[in-house]
């Protein structure tokens, strides 16, 4: 990963996990574990206000409430501390299937815990250095170090290294600097007639909340064979079918591919495809499964699609000057 040039993220579009090597496209070209969803940027991350982690929201901290995969037996009472915790245990993603990790493959917390434990002692054995540092700024010995002190560590520096910066647009605001003509009614567009900040809310301009956008599935899916039920994973609840967390567009434009499953590639396209599902697709290239599951997206998002105005070519461009004044 190279936080600068890729955004944070790794510029693929479905991620790659286990086995990856190197940065952007080199992770594909050598291999690898294949994540079937888009990498997340990590602007923000470490804000107060961020509550609610990964595309399904399988860590939400809304609302006063704690849900997450630990259920009743959380690491820590911070999100992201928890968010930290589990993709050093999803197989493929940072956990390779081996004999040990296969023998604890079960719905526990303990399980999990063993795994954690084998990490610590991978970090203490193959970086030494590193973990006698660690353990002088945690105060403990090397030997009293745990998981719960390396996802600390890992908070810190997301804290800092992805801080959220000054943007143009918030000089704008605050400090009553210009915007160029294009940027200035890609603002009025943005929070008027395009109907953007209504989920684009906030510092972070996402309300963390879910929704059915019907953008085409890339990959595999969450769920195989080219199927992402998106939030519905998380709460069993019909209604989530296809419904996937608002990213923040904190330097979105340097961040592409967009979307759960990286099959956009600017956010010009990001735009239309919100009011405009159906452009550029060519029915007869889909198989009568990829239709069918389109039409499901598009059908779940009903709602959604009412709801947002259709904008004309330049009224697109004009929303795409103003998401760069967004970049620091």
């Amino acid at each position: 990963m190279c936080p600068l040039q890729l955004g944070s993220a790794d510029g693929i579009p479905n991620a790659i996990g286990v086995g990856g090597e190197g940065e952007g496209d080199e992770r594909v070209i050598k291999g690898g574990s294949v994540v079937p969803r888009n990498t997340l940027a990590l602007w923000g991350r470490g804000s107060p206000i961020f509550k609610t982690f990964f595309w399904d929201g399988k860590v939400d901290f809304a609302n006063g409430k704690s849900k997450s995969q630990f259920g009743s037996e959380l690491p820590s009472d911070d999100p992201l501390i928890v968010t930290i915790h589990l993709p050093v245990v999803e197989i493929r993603e940072m956990l390779a299937e081996d004999k040990f990790v296969g023998s604890q493959k079960k719905e526990k917390v303990t399980a999990a815990e063993k795994i954690y434990a084998a990490v610590v002692d991978r970090l203490k054995n193959d970086h030494k250095t590193e973990t006698i540092d660690l353990a002088g700024l945690r105060q403990k010995s090397v030997g009293e170090l745990g998981y719960i002190d390396v996802a600390i560590s890992i908070k810190e520096f997301f804290k800092r290294k992805f801080a959220v910066k000054p943007h143009k647009f918030n000089e704008f605001v605050f400090n009553n600097k210009t915007l160029k003509k294009g940027e200035l009614e890609g603002a009025a567009l943005f929070y008027g007639k395009g109907k953007c900040g209504l989920c684009h809310s906030g510092p972070l301009f996402s309300d963390l909340n879910f929704y059915t956008i019907p953008f085409r599935q890339l990959g595999s899916g969450k769920n195989g064979f080219g199927v992402d039920y998106g939030r519905f994973n998380v709460t069993h609840n019909p209604s989530d079918l296809y419904k996937f967390r608002t990213p923040p567009l904190l330097n979105v434009s340097k961040t592409a591919p967009y979307g759960h499953s990286g099959s956009i590639g600017t956010p010009k396209e990001a735009i239309f495809l919100h009011f405009d599902p159906l452009r550029r697709l060519e029915t007869a290239s889909l198989s009568s499964h990829d239709r069918i599951e389109l039409f499901k997206r598009i059908a779940s998002s009903s709602q959604a699609l009412h709801s947002i105005a259709t904008l004309d070519e330049e009224e697109v461009e004009n929303l795409a000057h103003f998401l760069k004044t967004l970049d620091f």
